[in-house]
């Protein structure tokens, strides 16, 4: 094996696990409410698009999060079934979210939805260029109340 071929599977490694990280990251943001950890994911100018709204750049990425927070008052996302193809300094990738969430009507809901993404590594790192968010279902739970120990976020 030669030492560029190694060198290559090493990158495609590490450069597979960051962009599963990055997967989590948009959740945990979310759901623990950390508007930098969430922030921090994305491209100058990076694109998000999720139930016919399109967020680009920053400040709207920033709105976003306000948008969901309003919405879904209490989330829990789990993130499954990531599958990315880089190539070079980008990558496509798809992941599953199933949520848990509690609207703000007070209604608890499991969503199951998934993201279509394209990445690219800047400097180092990657981070995510566009994101477009698919609802596919939408479970409404009447009746059902989430008990636990509330979060401090």
């Amino acid at each position: 094996m030669s030492e560029d071929s190694l060198e290559a599977i090493v990158d495609s490694l590490e450069s597979s696990l960051e962009i599963e990280q990055i997967t989590y990251y948009f959740a945990h943001g979310i759901d623990k409410r950390d508007e930098e950890k969430f922030l921090g994911i994305w491209t100058e100018g990076a694109t998000l698009v999720s139930d016919s709204h399109t967020y680009q750049g920053r400040d709207s990425l920033r709105q976003y999060l306000i948008d969901i927070w309003r919405e879904l008052p209490v989330s829990h996302h789990y993130v499954a079934n990531n599958d990315v193809r880089i190539s070079g300094d980008t990558a496509e990738g798809i992941c599953d979210h199933d949520v848990l969430a509690t609207t703000a009507d007070g209604e608890t809901v499991i969503l199951a939805a998934s993201a279509f993404d394209t990445y690219r590594r800047v400097g180092r790192t990657w981070r995510i260029e566009h994101r477009r968010i698919e609802t596919c279902h939408r479970l409404a739970l009447p009746g059902v109340e989430l008990t636990g120990n509330p979060r401090p976020w």
